[in-house]
C-alpha cells in the first residue's frame, strides 16, 4: 500500500506546485488543465477508478455553482449590472461618493452572487466611469476587487470555496450568514476608509456640472424585471430548507425559458471554473482514500490544542500560495477531522477570502479585474495591488479573526 501513499502524494504535491506557480515549464496550460492533467494522473497510476471519482465530485456543489453563473448571465444580458452602475453616476457628485458606492454596490452584489461573475461585469462599467469623469483607475479597481472579495464573506454563494465549506460542512445558508455577514459589513466600512485615505490626494473633488453620467436604454425593460424578480426569488429560497443546488438549477432553467439565445449565456459561463472544481475533487478524492490514513490527523497536537489558529494560519499561507479554492479542498480533511467541524470551516471561509486580497493571484476576482482592465487598456501592476492589498489585508484578517472569536 506504501506505493499507492508515494505516488498519490507526488502526483497532489506536484500539480499543486504547478497551480501555485500557475504553469509548467514548456507547456502552455492554464489552472483548470493543470488539475485536469493531475486528475488524469491519478486515474492512469493508481487504482482510484472513474467509480471513486464518481463519488467524490460533489454533484449538489456543481449545480449550485452553475445555477448561479446562469442567474447571472442572464442579469448581465438584460442590462441590471449597465442600470445599476448608471444608478450609481447619476447619484455620485464628487469622487469619494462614486468609490463609496462603488465598495458597497460591489461588496452587496458579491454578497448573494458570485463575486468572480460581478467584477466579470463590473470591471468594463467602473473604467467606462472613470474616463467619463477623468478620474484615476486605480482606486476604483482596487475598490471593485477588494470589496468584491470582502463582500462575498457574508453568504454561502459569495464565492466558491464558500460554496465547498458549506457543501462539506454542512452548514445552512442562515446560519453561515448570521456569523459572516457582520465581518463582511465591518471590513466594508475598513476597505472604503482605507481606499479614501490612501488616494486621498488623486480624489480630488469634481463639480456637478462637470459631471457626464453615464446613458443607458432599457431596450427589454419586462425581460430585466423578470431576471431580477426571479434573482430575488432564488436568494429568498436560499434561506429556506430548499437545497441550495436544487433551488439554482431550477431558477436557470425558468430563465432559459425565454427567446433569448442560450448561445449568448453559455458564453458567459465559468466552464474552466468547473473544469477546476471537477479535478480538484479527483485529487483531494484520492488524497483522503490513499495518504491521508497515514497521517493520523486527529492526533496533531496543534490541532488539538490550537485549532483555529492552526487551520487560520494554514488557510492564510495556502490561499496566497495555490489559490483559496485548491486551498480549502486541500484543508478539507483537517477541518473535518475538527472537533466542531462548522465552526472551523467558517473560519477557513472568512480566513481564504479576505487573504485573497493580499495579491492579483490571491484570488480569481482580482484576476479577473485586471484582466478585463488589461483589454481596456487600463494596467494594474502586481506592485500596485500588493501596496494596497497588504495592510487591507492585515487589517481585515485581524477583523475577522476578532469577531469569529466572539
Amino acid at each position: 500500500m506504501m506505493h499507492l501513499y508515494y505516488s498519490t502524494i507526488i502526483i497532489v504535491v506536484l500539480t499543486y506546485i504547478a497551480l501555485a506557480c500557475d504553469n509548467v515549464p514548456f507547456i502552455k496550460v492554464d489552472r483548470p488543465s493543470i488539475a485536469l492533467i493531475g486528475a488524469a494522473a491519478i486515474l492512469v497510476f493508481t487504482p482510484y477508478s472513474l467509480t471513486h471519482a464518481a463519488a467524490d465530485i460533489n454533484f449538489p456543489l456543481l449545480c449550485l455553482l452553475f445555477g448561479m453563473m446562469v442567474v447571472v448571465a442572464y442579469l448581465e444580458i438584460s442590462g441590471f449590472f449597465t442600470v445599476a452602475m448608471h444608478w450609481i453616476s447619476l447619484r455620485c457628485k464628487s469622487p469619494q461618493s462614486l468609490l463609496a458606492l462603488t465598495v458597497f454596490i460591489s461588496g452587496f452584489l458579491s454578497a448573494f452572487l458570485i463575486n468572480d461573475v460581478i467584477c466579470f461585469a463590473l470591471t468594463p462599467l467602473v473604467i467606462q466611469m472613470c474616463r467619463q469623469r477623468q478620474l484615476p483607475m486605480l482606486p476604483y479597481l482596487l475598490a471593485l476587487g477588494t470589496a468584491a472579495n470582502i463582500g462575498s464573506v457574508a453568504t454561502l454563494t459569495g464565492n466558491p470555496q464558500n460554496m465547498l465549506i458549506g457543501s462539506f460542512c454542512h452548514i445552512s445558508y442562515l446560519q453561515f450568514s448570521l456569523h459572516t455577514a457582520p465581518i463582511a459589513v465591518c471590513c466594508l466600512l475598513v476597505d472604503y476608509i482605507m481606499l479614501g485615505y490612501c488616494f486621498r490626494r488623486s480624489l480630488k473633488t469634481v463639480s456637478s456640472e462637470t459631471v457626464a453620467p453615464m446613458h443607458h436604454k432599457i431596450e427589454r425593460p419586462f425581460f430585466l424585471i423578470k431576471c431580477v424578480v426571479i434573482t430575488l426569488a432564488v436568494i429568498a429560497c436560499f434561506f429556506t430548507h430548499i437545497p441550495l443546488g436544487i433551488t439554482a438549477i431550477a431558477a436557470a432553467a425558468v430563465l432559459l425559458i425565454d427567446n433569448t439565445s442560450p448561445k449568448k449565456v453559455y458564453r458567459l459561463i465559468d466552464w474552466p471554473l468547473l473544469i477546476l472544481f471537477i479535478n480538484l475533487f479527483i485529487l483531494i478524492g484520492a488524497l483522503e482514500q490513499y495518504v491521508m490514513p497515514h497521517w493520523h490527523i486527529g492526533q496533531w497536537s496543534l490541532l488539538q490544542h490550537s485549532p483555529r489558529i492552526f487551520i487560520s494560519a494554514s488557510t492564510i499561507v495556502l490561499s496566497n500560495l495555490v489559490s483559496n479554492v485548491p486551498a480549502v479542498l486541500l484543508l478539507k480533511p483537517i477541518i473535518l477531522h475538527t472537533t466542531h467541524p462548522q465552526s472551523m470551516g467558517i473560519s477557513v471561509a472568512v480566513m481564504s477570502t479576505l487573504a485573497g486580497n493580499l495579491t492579483i493571484i490571491g484570488s480569481l476576482a482580482n484576476l479577473i479585474v485586471v484582466t478585463v482592465a488589461r483589454k481596456h487598456g487600463v494596467t494594474l501592476s502586481f506592485w500596485q495591488f500588493l501596496r494596497f492589498g497588504l495592510p487591507i489585508t492585515i487589517i481585515t484578517l485581524i477583523i475577522g479573526y476578532s469577531l469569529l472569536l466572539v
